[in-house]
């Protein structure tokens, strides 16, 4: 299993939907299905990526996910205090320069919003360390769950530095090392021949 990453469009500069865009052309140009894994705004973007074109997604393995770029979960509002890094406000302005004026609650920007019912094998690690994306990975992986999708995985790591939590799920790993890690996750039980 080969690793490959796609250079997609960067928002302000090209908003929303180029880097969605990018991503699938990039899956559609693949001859074979891949693992997706990315980390805030990239699990999210990974995500509504295997949502949008599970034939050519194995699984999503997404760090702390940012899924819900409407800021609706309660979260935002609940841990406001515990997360110094992630404030409502600045999320708010990422949020808008990324859509540049397209609705949020799009589910190829928020896959939260999402028909999950063909969603690839995910799993959502949570860091801790960004207390507003845990819950709202949370809610993510409840609302995968709620919908029959038994092969949605929540893991929460202790709150740590991110490269640390990072290290610690297998990111930085090279290429066979990531192969290993994602043939175990589609092995599990639950997960349906992809």
């Amino acid at each position: 299993m080969g690793l490959f990453s796609i250079d997609y469009r960067l928002a302000p500069e090209r908003p929303f939907p180029a880097a969605f865009e990018d991503g699938l052309a990039a899956l559609r140009a693949h001859n074979q299905a891949v693992w997706l894994i990315g980390d805030s705004a990239g699990g999210g973007l990974g995500l509504a990526l295997a949502v949008a074109l599970p034939e050519k997604v194995r699984g999503v393995v997404a760090f702390s996910p940012w899924v819900d770029l409407a800021l609706t979960a309660p979260s935002f509002i609940e841990n406001a205090a515990q997360d110094p890094v992630l404030m409502r406000a600045q999320l708010q302005r990422a949020a808008a320069a990324y859509l540049s004026g397209a609705a949020p609650h799009d589910p190829r920007a928020s896959p939260f919003y999402a028909d999950l019912s063909r969603l690839p094998p995910a799993l959502c690690a949570l860091d801790g360390a960004a207390a507003v994306l845990e819950v709202q990975g949370a809610a993510y992986q409840d609302l995968a769950g709620n919908r029959g999708l038994e092969d949605t995985r929540l893991q929460v790591r202790p709150a740590r530095p991110r490269p640390a939590a990072r290290r610690s799920l297998g990111a930085g790993r090279c290429a066979p090392c990531w192969a290993r890690q994602c043939r175990r996750l589609a092995q599990r039980p639950c997960c349906r021949p992809c």
